[in-house]
């Protein structure tokens, strides 16, 4: 997009590909790499609070769901 071209010239990180083809895959592939593993630790994220919730539903004591409740998902910013 005509952003990122605008940001790579100003930051001066375009690369030119008839001479620098190496660093140009480098560079993707280090990208590539980077955001596999942000989605990886996203998605396992998603499930760990996934099964957080599922355990905390998961009894028929209402004091122990209760208590599980205020651990868990406090008024603001819990997990779940």
């Amino acid at each position: 997009s005509n952003e990122s071209i605008n940001g790579a010239v100003l930051n001066k990180t375009f690369f030119n590909v008839r001479t620098d083809h190496e660093h140009v895959l480098t560079v993707a592939h280090e990208e590539f790499d980077a955001n596999r593993q942000n989605l990886t630790t996203n998605k396992i994220e998603q499930i760990r609070v996934l099964e957080l919730a599922r355990r905390a539903v998961l009894t028929s004591d209402i004091g122990v769901y209760l208590g599980r409740m205020i651990v868990y998902a406090p008024t603001r910013g819990g997990k779940i």
